[in-house]
């Protein structure tokens, strides 16, 4: 066994991810993310509410992407020049 200050600066090229461990993450990550997803659909979207901020953040939304169809979005429309608006926006939200 290596010492802790060893594992602290040794580079990460002398480990090595196990497979088995990234698969088990993966179908963790996959089945919270079904449960999500379970929840938000059995709720009337009408009555959904995923923020606190959730007024705030579609208004803004608006104000930037006034005529955005956000039934289907595509990539071609959060990209080109929208990719610079969409980041910023975004980024107004982090917390």
């Amino acid at each position: 066994m290596v010492d802790l200050e060893t594992q602290l600066t040794d580079t990460g090229d002398k480990y090595v991810n196990d497979p088995g461990f990234e698969f088990a993450w993966a179908c963790k990550a996959a089945e919270r993310a079904s449960v999500h997803m379970n929840l938000i659909m059995a709720v009337d979207t009408k009555n959904l509410k995923l923020t606190k901020d959730q007024k705030e953040i579609y208004e803004k939304f608006r104000e930037r992407f006034p005529d955005m169809n956000v039934e289907f979005v595509s990539d071609p429309e959060l990209k080109g020049d929208n990719k610079a608006i969409w980041a910023e926006f975004c980024e107004e939200f982090k917390h």
